[in-house]
């Protein structure tokens, strides 16, 4: 895809998914999507269950 530049003209901004952020943010949606469920009470439960530590499931939340 080109984008625009200052000076009018095209370029074409090569991208790329980081891995682990890609991952983490799936992680995330699927905890979240758990917990909306009522599959999970709390985070700490879900943390148990999914046996993870709790404030890594807090801070990725």
């Amino acid at each position: 895809m080109a984008t625009p530049l200052q000076d009018g003209s095209d370029a074409t901004v090569p991208t790329r998914a980081d891995p682990a952020r890609v991952k983490a943010l799936a992680r995330a949606f699927r905890y979240q999507k758990l917990l909306d469920e009522g599959r999970y009470a709390s985070i700490t439960e879900m943390a148990a269950a999914e046996r993870v530590e709790r404030g890594y499931l807090g801070t990725l939340l």
